[in-house]
């Protein structure tokens, strides 16, 4: 199995390990707590549950129906645009919830990212998503369970965005 390798920890949101995979998309690691880290893929959607520097539990999100479409939709073009598509354009961790800035393409609306997808790691199958106004962001920061930090790419600007549920 892959291994997983822990420097730099300074807090519960601070990417530990990022590297390039096999399709130029990035692999980004976040500490739960003492022991326990989630390892995320942008391509694949895959979330891997890390204990003891090993794998002990991997989620495919393609289970989220907006995340699905989007499959569908770069399947049915028959190409990936640039040979990959990343679906997890920026992930960050608040109080164990992982945020998801997620991209889409299809549709009337095309190309796209303005889904913010928020889960719980170790049991995603509860998920929210909460929706932005513009077409694309491009990163983001969780301020509190009310509020999201943004940079809209529509606009050239940071935005404080507050999150209505």
């Amino acid at each position: 199995g892959q291994q997983y390798h822990k420097y730099n920890l300074h807090s519960k949101s601070v990417i530990l390990d990022v590297e390039h995979n096999d399709y130029g998309g990035m692999k980004s690691m976040f500490q739960l707590d003492s022991d326990t880290y989630v390892a995320l893929d942008q391509i694949s959607t895959r979330i891997d549950i890390i204990q003891d520097d090993s794998i002990s539990k991997t989620y495919d999100l393609s289970f989220i129906p907006y995340i699905n479409q989007t499959f569908l939709n770069i399947n049915f073009q028959g190409k990936l645009p640039n040979g990959n598509f990343i679906i997890i354009q920026n992930a960050y961790m608040h109080k164990d919830k992982l945020y998801l800035l997620t991209a889409k393409t299809g549709g009337e609306e095309g190309y796209r990212v303005n889904k913010v997808i928020v889960l719980d790691p170790l049991n995603p199958k509860n998920i929210e998503i909460i929706s932005l106004e513009d077409r694309i962001y491009n990163s983001f920061a969780v301020i509190d369970e009310e509020k999201l930090c943004v940079f809209n790419n529509s606009r050239s600007s940071f935005q404080i965005i507050e999150i209505i549920r």
